[in-house]
């Protein structure tokens, strides 16, 4: 039997990535269905609000939101069997590595290489980040502003109105704001850990009525947690303010630089 709490090797987190890549036909990619989770980036976001989040979210509510409109056609339950015990370990590895080596813990950005440099975009792995909130949005809105507040940098990077203004930003802006994301991930993770006894179950008829669904239009209307006013305020944070990631620092002695 398979140890699903291995961390994937390089090799094993190439070939999920692969095997998400690729799932879809170029017809499906352009179409305006819902397409699931695109790569391993987007996987890596979306089961790191899964471990971070209120609730306990089983394989039969997170599978369908990566699906999306495309669950595949497996040839065999073996061939299906692989691919989920990949996926489970590296959820069990990212809830691993929060719990127990918190200052290792990096998130899975994609790196594009433009000449001789190399950029970060983090986009894919915020949007994955919303869909797992999104997958809980109900549990999730019973956070209170820290916790909304340590979000606005994850969300900054998620809907096309949230790019349209990061496209009109100077690259240092961008990079700041990236820079935000890994000690607010921590920061959410620990805030939820202390609390995640007391949260209350979802509600039975909720369930019934397919949660991922509801969820995954509460997430595409942006209405989870206001973000458009919350990245408005991240913009107007100033270099003595507290920064937004949680830590307590100073912006400008924490996430500025």
């Amino acid at each position: 039997m398979e140890d699903l709490a291995i961390p994937l090797t390089d090799d094993e987190l190439n070939r999920l990535d692969a095997f998400l890549m690729e799932r879809l036909s170029e017809e499906e990619e352009n179409s305006d269905t819902n397409r699931g989770v695109m790569d391993i980036c987007e996987l890596d976001g979306f089961f790191t609000a899964l471990v971070s989040g209120p609730e306990h979210v089983t394989p039969s509510q997170w599978l369908p939101v990566i699906w999306g409109d495309y669950e595949p056609n497996w040839e065999t339950l073996g061939d299906m069997g692989d691919v989920v015990g990949l996926m489970i370990r590296h959820m069990n590895g990212i809830a691993n590595a929060l719990l127990h080596y918190p200052e290792e813990f990096q998130p899975l950005f994609f790196e594009q290489k433009i000449g001789s440099q190399y950029y970060t975009i983090v986009d894919e792995w915020c949007q994955g980040y919303a869909k797992g909130v999104g997958l809980s949005a109900q549990a999730w809105q019973a956070a209170d502003k820290e916790v909304r507040n340590m979000l606005i940098p994850i969300f900054t990077f998620v809907g096309q109105e949230a790019w349209d203004k990061l496209d009109a930003m100077q690259g240092e802006q961008v990079d700041a704001l990236q820079r935000l994301i890994p000690p607010a991930v921590k920061n959410i993770y620990l805030w939820w850990l202390e609390r995640r006894p007391l949260c209350k179950k979802r509600d039975a008829r909720q369930a019934d009525s397919g949660p991922h669904e509801t969820a995954q239009k509460e997430t595409d209307n942006n209405n989870i947690l206001d973000f458009t006013r919350a990245r408005e305020r991240l913009s107007q944070v100033k270099r003595h303010d507290v920064c937004p990631c949680g830590s307590g620092k100073q912006y400008d002695s924490c996430c500025l630089h």
